[in-house]
């Protein structure tokens, strides 16, 4: 009986500390899959242990590298097409 107790102890204690470190593993790859379609506006939750909040940090970093490599391009594009349509029009 005792036995039985602490077999069912060790399960939902190891159940519990698996589920802390893939909830937040599969919030990031949900996140790089949305990403991967174009949604770059996204940050995943910095949760869980060290190297899964590390991971997180690092996504995040990466995404708003990215949005703001996008705003040079958006804004150097305008430039183009401005200086294009001045020198057209004359």
């Amino acid at each position: 009986m005792r036995r039985d107790l602490h077999a069912l102890l060790a399960f939902l204690l190891a159940a519990w500390i698996g589920r802390s470190v893939t909830r937040p593993i599969d919030d990031m790859v949900e996140k790089l899959e949305l990403v991967a379609k174009g949604h770059l506006h996204l940050r995943a939750d910095v949760s869980g242990g060290e190297e899964v909040a590390r991971m997180a940090t690092a996504l995040n970093s990466a995404l708003g590298n990215i949005r703001s490599t996008m705003t040079v391009i958006r804004d150097a594009s305008t430039s183009i097409r401005s200086a294009s349509q001045g020198i057209n029009n004359r």
